[in-house]
């Protein structure tokens, strides 16, 4: 019994010189002011970065051999729309309302495009636009892999394929909290 009193108290202490550092950083304090101006938020001065982050921002080098192949991956890039209009299995004769959705393809060899399995899947309209170009092809479904989610497509219109280049790629992971940079479409 005497050690649970204790092992209270060793939190306690705790707890209480942590709630003083809490409330410095939170900007928290148990004053009741009435006058408004001390209950508005601090000001942005206050809430700047460290000057550590500061300094790296500004030691950044600029690397134009990145941003060059940067370009380059934009060209094997695509965002696929799809258009779906599922079943109603109480009311058949009515169908449910249709469904749009996107992602991101990437072209890969002999003219596929690869992309998610979940977002193809019933679609009755597919349609891909090039990074770049407002107009969007249409594209048929090659292969649904729904066990890994994956889909391949293709875009029959010839001019679709003009300055596009299949991703090369690789079996290299990048190490643990290494850089990275992330292509595609987002929601």
């Amino acid at each position: 019994m005497e050690d649970n009193v204790q092992f209270e108290d060793d939190q306690g202490s705790l707890t209480d010189n942590l709630v003083p550092l809490i409330r410095d950083q939170l900007y928290l304090s148990d004053d009741v002011e009435v006058d408004h101006q001390q209950q508005q938020p601090p000001p942005l001065q206050q809430q700047q970065l460290p000057i550590k982050i500061i300094h790296s921002l500004l030691e950044t080098e600029i690397d134009h051999d990145a941003i060059e192949s940067l370009e380059l991956v934009f060209n094997s890039v695509v965002k696929v729309f799809c258009t779906s209009t599922p079943c109603n299995f109480y009311l058949p004769w009515q169908m449910k309302r249709q469904i749009t959705k996107t992602a991101s393809g990437f072209i890969i060899k002999n003219r596929w495009i690869l992309s998610n399995a979940h977002v193809v899947t019933n679609a009755s309209n597919i349609r891909i636009r090039k990074h770049g170009d407002a107009k969007k092809y249409p594209a048929r479904i090659l292969h649904i892999a729904h066990e890994c989610d994956l889909a391949i497509m293709t875009v029959d219109d010839n001019i679709f394929w003009n300055g596009l280049e299949p991703l090369t790629l690789t079996n290299d992971v990048p190490r643990l909290q290494e850089s990275i940079t992330v292509v595609g479409f987002p929601i």
